[in-house]
């Protein structure tokens, strides 16, 4: 028995599994972000196969971007070389559109002008590059969570007083007391 192609049927509409949404702060409106299911690219590369990735951005007209020669229609992807690399490069498109096309942005999760996709280092510069941006990423997130260390311990405090009057309550409530002694 044969297996089935994997090659997709172009008249299908993407199957989105991620979608976002954001709040103009230009004008009253919104913009929704939608990423597809990454699939083989029907048109094979000379260089094996190739893999893309839908994404759709509603809400802003991506034709008056400068230099980028979009039809309003056409699909948007992202392309790698296997299903993670197209998935990850279609973020990278969202975020590099979303920047271009210069639209204030309010992800509803934050109260700063932010997209919520993180710029991605590339991947081309060579191991030795990679492994000095890990570094000064680390260096920073430790920095960060130093700086939240009073924060984090302030919560816990409160969180441990928070059980121990809970505990006082149930225990009074078992004993039959009044509660009216402790505070």
């Amino acid at each position: 028995m044969k297996a089935k192609s994997k090659t997709p049927v172009k008249n299908l509409p993407p199957s989105w599994i991620a979608e976002r949404e954001y709040t103009r702060l230009d004008v009253p409106g919104r913009v929704v972000v939608r990423i597809g299911c990454p699939e083989p690219d029907p048109i094979k590369s000379a260089h094996g196969e190739v893999w893309r990735c839908p994404l759709q951005i509603e809400g802003l007209d991506l034709t008056q971007i400068e230099d980028l020669r979009l039809d309003k229609d056409a699909p948007l992807f992202g392309y790698g070389v296997d299903s993670m690399d197209a998935l990850r490069n279609a973020f990278r498109s969202i975020h590099v559109l979303l920047k271009r096309h210069g639209t204030p942005l309010r992800w509803e999760r934050t109260q700063e002008e932010t997209f919520g996709f993180p710029v991605q280092v590339p991947t081309g510069y060579g191991v030795e590059f990679d492994r000095r941006m890990e570094e000064v990423i680390n260096a920073i997130d430790a920095a960060i969570l130093e700086r939240m260390r009073p924060f984090y311990e302030q919560m816990e405090r409160y969180e441990a007083r928070r059980k121990a009057r809970a505990k006082r309550r149930t225990k009074k409530t078992q004993t039959g007391g009044s509660g009216a002694d402790d505070v």
